[in-house]
């Protein structure tokens, strides 16, 4: 027993006469049967009481990875990882209590079953990312990503990914349900994407700079600066650049560059699809359809107007 600290009643008890070193070991009886294990840091009544030759544990809380048996885990918060005995990383009161696989980080504290905690059912599953309040406790599926309160909690699945509060929950919370409301239901995911969208509803924003300067209902815009300055609602933008600096209402862009409006522009059109790379780009009307490369752009409508001229 060297450079090691230990403060408790039978805190490190086994480690006297022994090679384990460099603990920290606090709180009743915590790590009381290391032995030769070395590195582990146990705070709170009971911590790590299983551990003996093991290393690099990190348990903070009262009986946190109690019955842990592995090495480089960090439990964190009161009961954490209680049944837990492998490789794991939780962080909250309770989380992942019922975890018996390897390998899963839980970010989250575990509520909705804190009044009957002990009947939760072990589960052992692996490599699965739940962060929020109650996220996939009691999931069955292994390599999930699960985002959100409640996320994942029901799902039976394997290699899924779930974002949002009650995702993939099932019946476990009835209560809950879509309600009427002017602002928000927004998705906005990447660099600046929906940078101004603080109080439009019903959005889908996705890529950088998708929809950045946009503060209407109801857009979606998917790729690189898609719809990134469009000034109106209901519009469906998919490909880099579609529908950037577009005005207008109930547009439909599919294609790199389609229905782009020229900077500083406030000509509306609306009510248009263009399908097809840059095609209606730079258009100023409404009500067009549009197929296929180039199809009503600013190129298509130069060659004509140069071919009028020559007749």
């Amino acid at each position: 027993n060297k450079d090691s600290i230990l403060i408790g009643n039978s805190a490190g008890d086994s480690t006297m006469g022994n090679s384990g070193s460099r603990n920290i070991l606090l709180g009743k009886e915590s790590g009381k049967l290391i032995e030769n294990g070395n590195d582990n840091i146990l705070v709170g009544n009971s911590t790590g009481i299983a551990l003996v030759d093991n290393i690099n544990n990190i348990l903070v809380g009262n009986s946190a990875g109690e019955k842990l048996v592995n090495n480089d885990s960090v439990m964190i918060g009161y009961n954490s990882g209680y049944n837990s005995t492998k490789q794991n990383l939780f962080l909250g009161t309770y989380s992942g209590y019922n975890m018996t696989g390897v390998n899963n980080i839980i970010l989250g504290n575990n509520l909705l079953n804190i009044s009957n905690i002990s009947a939760l059912v072990d589960k052992n599953i692996n490599n699965n990312i739940f962060i929020g309040n109650d996220a996939g406790i009691e999931s069955d599926g292994n390599d999930n990503v699960c985002i959100g309160e409640g996320s994942g909690i029901l799902d039976t699945g394997s290699r899924s990914v779930s974002i949002g509060n009650y995702t993939t929950s099932n019946n476990k919370y009835s209560s809950k349900d879509i309600t009427l409301q002017t602002t928000g239901y927004n998705v906005n995911v990447g660099y600046l994407a929906g940078k101004e969208l603080i109080s439009g509803t019903r959005s889908i924003n996705i890529g950088a700079g998708a929809g950045q300067k946009n503060n209407q209902d109801d857009n979606i815009c998917i790729g690189y600066k898609t719809g990134n300055s469009v000034t109106g609602t209901k519009n469906i933008f998919f490909g880099n650049n579609s529908g950037e600096n577009t005005n207008g209402n109930n547009n439909i862009g599919i294609g790199i560059n389609t229905l782009v409006g020229l900077v500083d522009d406030t000509t509306i059109a609306s009510d248009n699809v263009s399908i097809g790379y840059q095609a209606g780009m730079h258009i100023k009307s409404n009500n067009n359809i549009c197929i296929g490369t180039d199809s009503i752009s600013k190129y298509t409508i130069f060659t004509l107007l140069n071919f009028k001229g020559t007749t």
